[in-house]
């Protein structure tokens, strides 16, 4: 997965009605500070989008990861790669 398709993954995130409004601003958060959340754990990008943990873990799911770790590592990965 490269930056741009990474980037509309979240995009289909907030633009889809069926997650809550709240997963939607934790998409907002990650499409706004790809770089910054690489570095966040559950609790700060939780904290960072003014919602839970449980939010943030649902909002991923969502988006087809098995949870924040392996989307965080996975934006790792592939920021890394856009930028080579």
């Amino acid at each position: 997965m490269n930056k741009e398709r990474l980037v509309n993954t979240f995009l289909d995130l907030v633009r889809i009605p069926s997650p809550s409004r709240n997963e939607r601003r934790v998409a907002d958060y990650i499409l706004n500070h790809m770089e910054e959340v690489m570095m966040l754990n559950v609790s700060d990008l939780a904290g960072k989008s003014e919602t839970s943990e449980a939010t943030v873990v649902r909002a991923c799911k969502h988006l087809g990861y098995g949870g924040y770790y392996q989307m965080r590592i996975l934006l790792s990965h592939d920021l890394g790669k856009s930028e080579n």
